[in-house]
């Protein structure tokens, strides 16, 4: 799993990134759902290559300076990093955190990538 955390310097709503997402990304099949487990109450789900993607505000604690999470499922680290590139060459600002984050304590380390 991989994980790519945005700023959002233009508190963008959630549904523009996504749209901003499509353009600049080959993701597909996107899909707004609603659930209570998330920030705000919703979150998007789509795919890209063969790997699953929720696209949902970011709300986690010491992670306040970002707006929104990209949490891609079965990526590879350098897939992660590939799309945290373009991402990056489109204007958004992003930062990769080091793998499996969630699930050690945050330490903020990872890769910045400053559009």
């Amino acid at each position: 799993m991989g994980d790519i955390f945005i700023i959002d310097d233009d508190k963008a709503r959630l549904s523009d990134f996504v749209h901003r997402l499509t353009i600049v990304t080959d993701i597909s099949e996107v899909v707004e759902r609603e659930s209570s487990n998330y920030y705000l109450g919703h979150y998007f789900k789509a795919k890209l290559n063969n790997c699953d993607i929720k696209i949902y505000y970011l709300d986690t604690f010491g992670c306040e300076k970002y707006t929104f999470i990209i949490s891609i499922d079965k990526s590879t680290f350098d897939t992660t990093h590939q799309i945290a590139l373009l991402l990056c060459k489109s204007g958004v600002e992003c930062f990769v955190p080091n793998e499996n984050w969630i699930y050690t304590s945050w330490n903020g380390e990872g890769k910045i990538y400053k559009s």
